[in-house]
């Protein structure tokens, strides 16, 4: 896995969804508000295993624990980021964001990241058309439950 892009990845989603999230929190309605929230924790939530992963797999073999010094500031940020995925979501209810809406979008970034971060950082990872109409299908059944 390109570790580079998955930092860079990782304070992308981060940079872009703290200002979203303090654009709406400020002055959105209570759909944008869990629209914005939920899309940020989502991506947080989702970056939590895949940060976890990259960070036992440094070091040239898949272990239980990192064997690196970058293996572990990863493993240990993807607890980071997994423990501000909760905080953003209680937030959003804090600011009268409707669950309706907040934990669809959750689930649906929750889902779909890792993919997109999979096809855009892992070489030879396999993008099928049957893996899009899977994940749309997930989505789908996400958004009508």
């Amino acid at each position: 896995m390109d570790v580079t892009g998955t930092v860079v990845a990782l304070c992308m989603v981060l940079g872009l969804g703290g200002v979203c999230m303090a654009c709406t929190s400020k002055r959105g309605t209570q759909n944008a508000i869990g629209l914005t929230f939920g899309l940020f924790a989502g991506a947080c939530g989702g970056l939590d295993p895949f940060l976890k992963a990259v960070g036992q797999s440094q070091g040239g073999a898949n272990h239980a624990v990192p064997h690196t010094a970058l293996g572990w500031t990863l493993f240990a940020g993807s607890f980071v980021v997994g423990f501000l995925a909760f905080l953003i979501t209680q937030w959003g209810y804090v600011r009268r964001a409707r669950a309706s809406v907040l934990v669809p979008a959750y689930n649906c970034t929750y889902v779909g990241l890792p993919v997109v971060l999979q096809v855009l950082l892992l070489p030879g990872y396999g993008f099928y058309w049957t893996t899009a109409v899977g994940i749309g299908l997930i989505m789908l059944g996400i958004v009508l439950m």
